[in-house]
């Protein structure tokens, strides 16, 4: 007889722990639905806003980098080399990156943030026998 006892003492755990996770989980989707908030008084953004064309280029500038690319190598060692050889010409940092497009080692100056800027930077390099073929690249939405 204690052992039928035991037998349906034991069945009725998971059931009765059942019904109090029940409870618990009914709790909780109520304090849930307690904490939703609702705005009733929404922004609404100002329809006579006009973007100026400063506005823009900002905007262009936070969204594109520009490069002046000055060489690509079939080698990285042969890329660091234009670099050894023409550090002193010009007085900005150039990076060695590795193009997969191309599959090839790049020489970049360090980026500008419009394009009018590296267009003149370009333009002024371009009198320099290793920088004639400079060109821009754009990597844009950053």
């Amino acid at each position: 007889m204690d052992r039928v006892r035991i037998f349906y003492l034991i069945c009725s755990l998971p059931i009765l722990a059942s019904c109090s996770a029940s409870k618990q989980t009914e709790e909780t989707k109520q304090n849930e639905q307690d904490n939703i908030y609702v705005f009733n008084n929404p922004v609404v953004p100002d329809s006579t806003f006009q973007q100026s064309n400063t506005n823009s280029k900002q905007l262009d500038a936070l969204k594109h980098t520009y490069y002046v690319q000055v060489g690509a190598f079939s080698t990285k060692e042969r890329a660091e080399k234009f670099i050894q050889e023409n550090k002193n010409r010009i007085n900005m940092e150039m990076k060695v990156t590795f193009n997969s497009a191309v599959q090839l080692f790049v020489v970049r100056l360090s980026p500008f943030f419009s394009r009018e800027e590296a267009e003149s930077f370009r333009n002024k390099i371009r009198n320099i026998d290793s920088f004639k073929d400079a060109f821009i690249v754009t990597e844009g939405d950053k």
